[in-house]
């Protein structure tokens, strides 16, 4: 019934999908995501989201994840891999999430990720057969380029253990992945590249 107050709180904060995402209703979760007002991102009073509920179910279909991924799962992944939630990116995938989406400064998932040194999303991200792990983001920096400005090592040889790697793409302004590591002084990066 479209009158329903679907995203009905209660005193508590929690809606019909947080709810049913507790107790591991996926049928009913599944019925609940059909409703045309859902809300995925509405916080309860503890800041979770029906969302984040979804992910951490156990049992997860397929199903569930398609439906995400319609309900703005682009914007879920970049928002996760941001964060480091690595069962999000997971499940993000799995359920058909394109891993190179881009942000409005064209920066992806893997970006994000190699940014802030989340191993575990990138290694997540470069399963992926599609994923463009030579990607262009703001001002054309890859994510070589951040991971070595950035100093973080482990993503740095995640990246160069890719056989499309491409070492020396220059940024808008010129400078490659070992200059901003030199510049910088991350030595154990410059010594890696």
């Amino acid at each position: 019934h479209l009158g329903i107050l679907v995203n009905k709180e209660t005193k508590n904060g929690r809606t019909a999908l947080c709810a049913a995402c507790s107790e591991g209703h996926v049928e009913t979760v599944e019925r609940l995501l059909t409703h045309p007002g859902i809300a995925l991102d509405a916080p309860d009073i503890n800041g979770v989201t029906g969302r984040k509920l979804i992910m951490q179910m156990d049992g997860r279909t397929v199903s569930i994840l398609e439906r995400l991924a319609v309900l703005g799962g682009a914007e879920a992944l970049l928002e996760a891999a941001k964060k480091g939630e690595v069962d999000e990116v997971r499940a993000l995938l799995a359920g058909g999430v394109d891993p190179n989406v881009k942000d409005g400064d064209g920066d992806t998932a893997l970006h994000y990720a190699a940014d802030s040194g989340y191993t575990k999303v990138v290694e997540q991200l470069l399963k992926h057969n599609n994923i463009l792990e030579n990607a262009r983001g703001k001002y054309d920096r890859t994510a070589l380029y951040v991971a070595s400005c950035n100093g973080h090592i482990e993503v740095v040889e995640q990246l160069l253990a890719r056989t499309n790697i491409q070492i020396d793409v220059p940024s808008k302004t010129g400078a490659t992945a070992l200059f901003v590591a030199s510049r910088y002084g991350r030595a154990e990066v410059v010594y890696r590249l």
